[in-house]
């Protein structure tokens, strides 16, 4: 027995244990990455794996969603400041024409007619939820009528909602408006506040006695009266 013992610790034996088994790098110096003869740890594996991020490729950088608003373009039926001062050019002539017995008086409007102050395609409020085309009759004259003579000195409607009650306020934008405009704006209203005053209008009777009543109490002067009044009102303020 001990010579068979013998034989198996023959110095070739040695020689492959000590070239499998010898080194000490196969065990102790490893890297942590590489296990037993170098095959690597599972975990460790996973945790040199590298990872990738993911960029934004050209594809998407070309085509990025950024969507640009347009902004609102006027209806083409809008009046326009250059038609606006051609007709109250024509609308001043027509009322320094009339005698002062004339019932047949110019509205400030396209046309120069009363029917022309209920269009609502002259209208344009951008800035507001509530589109001319739900306006009361009344605000649609009182906004055609001032539209007419803001247009007359270059200056642009601005229309607003009235916190609570949704009512739509006329105007315009202040800040924009140059001293000579304001000036001149005034001025055609301390006259047009003159012509539409229902005493005026009363005494344009076409020669017949009395007041002309039927054109004091017609609604689309009354609404040319507050028109002017109120856009006085708030040029003054």
């Amino acid at each position: 027995m001990d010579d068979d013992m013998d034989s198996f610790g023959h110095d070739l034996f040695d020689d492959i244990h000590r070239h499998f088994f010898g080194h000490a790098f196969m065990f102790d110096d490893e890297p942590d990455d590489f296990g037993f003869f170098g095959i690597p740890h599972h975990a460790d594996a996973q945790r040199k794996r590298p990872r990738y991020t993911r960029g934004t490729s050209s594809r998407s950088a070309g085509f990025a969603p950024g969507f640009t608003s347009t902004p609102p373009k006027p209806p083409p039926t809008l009046l326009t400041p250059e038609e606006a001062k051609r007709l109250f050019g024509q609308y001043n002539k027509q009322w320094l024409a009339l005698a002062p017995i004339d019932s047949r008086i110019p509205y400030p409007t396209r046309g120069l007619h009363a029917p022309a102050l209920v269009a609502r395609d002259t209208l344009w409020a951008p800035t507001i939820s509530a589109h001319p085309a739900t306006w009361s009759e009344e605000t649609v004259m009182q906004a055609n009528a001032q539209a007419f003579f803001l247009n007359v000195v270059g200056l642009t409607p601005q229309y607003s909602e009235a916190p609570g009650s949704g009512q739509v306020q006329m105007g315009y934008e202040k800040a924009k408006a140059t001293t000579m405009q304001k000036e001149q704006l005034v001025a055609i209203l301390k006259k047009e506040k003159m012509r539409w005053h229902s005493d005026k209008l009363g005494r344009r009777n076409n020669g017949r006695p009395g007041a002309n009543e039927a054109l004091q109490n017609d609604v689309r002067a009354r609404a040319v009266f507050h028109a002017v009044c109120a856009l006085m009102e708030t040029t003054m303020e």
